[in-house]
């Protein structure tokens, strides 16, 4: 589940290990966030009944990865004790308070752009070899981005490697009745690893959109936030 890759596994939080299951008006929205980093998906479901439950991911993962059914039934209890149904198959496990989730930032931004994801996949290919690491600058542990008009270049440095590279391509402007703006910024390497993984390659049609504020950065793509 893309949602879990922002829950935290080192924390003496038990709520940043989990995820935040919202049920309301037959959709599933599904939220890990670390503090640093916040996944958010949202999928269609039947809600018997609405309600909010953290449940700590790497157990529900580990649940669904043993499921021999595509269809999952998911209850909590006034106990916060939860059931997962699939199919002859039933896992209990224990959920915490909504009300423990941290706060996530309310996130709205006007500066956008888009591209298509497998241009954006094939650039951080080769790019994400040369991002530093631990680097005690913490300005070359990531992927600089530049956007200008109609090209996209990225930069990595870990102070032995430089690595660069520059594309044409078609970049959708987001901004609504404003003019061309120019984006700087730069995304942590933990960020460039776990997007990498969630763009897609194979359908050359596919869109990532990317909002731009002045400390986040809001990543749209297959549904996922």
């Amino acid at each position: 589940m893309p949602a879990a890759t922002a829950a935290s596994n080192k924390t003496t939080l038990p709520a940043l290990e989990g995820l935040l299951f919202t049920l309301k008006d037959d959709v599933l929205t599904v939220c890990g966030y670390d503090l640093e980093k916040g996944v958010r998906i949202t999928v269609e479901a039947t809600v018997l009944e609405e309600g909010t439950y953290i449940i700590n991911a790497q157990k529900f993962c580990q649940t669904l990865k043993v499921m021999n059914s595509e269809e999952i039934t998911l209850t909590v209890d006034q106990k916060l004790a939860v059931c997962i149904e699939s199919g002859k198959s039933s896992y209990k496990m224990s959920a915490l308070p909504a009300s423990d989730f941290p706060q996530i930032p309310t996130l709205t931004a006007a500066l956008g752009f888009s591209l298509r994801q497998s241009v954006l996949k094939e650039m951080f290919s080769q790019t994400m070899y040369a991002m530093g690491v631990n680097d005690q600058r913490l300005i070359l542990n990531g992927t600089y981005l530049r956007v200008t008009e109609d090209k996209l270049m990225l930069v990595t440095c870990d102070s032995f490697k430089l690595a660069k590279c520059v594309r044409t391509t078609d970049i959708g402007n987001e901004n609504r009745d404003k003019e061309d703006v120019s984006f700087l910024f730069i995304i942590p390497n933990k960020t460039v690893n776990e997007l990498y993984k969630l763009l897609g390659s194979d359908d050359e049609d596919a869109i990532v959109k990317i909002y731009y504020m002045r400390k986040y950065i809001i990543i749209e793509l297959n549904g996922i936030i």
